[in-house]
């Protein structure tokens, strides 16, 4: 699974097995949130799953995503051999 960002300990990684709809899974200790990338411009990240993390956590890898939205869409297609 290709690390595409690491901050504050957390991994965000796109997870090569998975389907639609793009995700990124971030990961630390035993610490994981699994947020939907949604569309640049139109659709906002949506929180899918987490496991042992806090409010503040979950919106600070909301905001992070929300942010990097776009990259974070690139590299899903570029990882799943989608191009456009």
């Amino acid at each position: 699974m290709p690390i595409i960002h690491q901050e504050k300990d957390f991994d965000f990684i796109i997870n090569t097995e998975d389907e639609n709809p793009p995700r990124v899974h971030v990961i630390h200790a035993k610490k994981m949130i699994v947020v939907k990338i949604g569309v640049p411009g139109s659709i906002l990240p949506n929180i899918d799953k987490y496991e042992n993390v806090d409010q503040d956590e979950l919106d600070w890898v909301w905001k992070t995503i929300a942010d990097y939205q776009e990259n974070y869409m690139i590299a899903w297609r570029r990882i799943h051999g989608k191009q456009n």
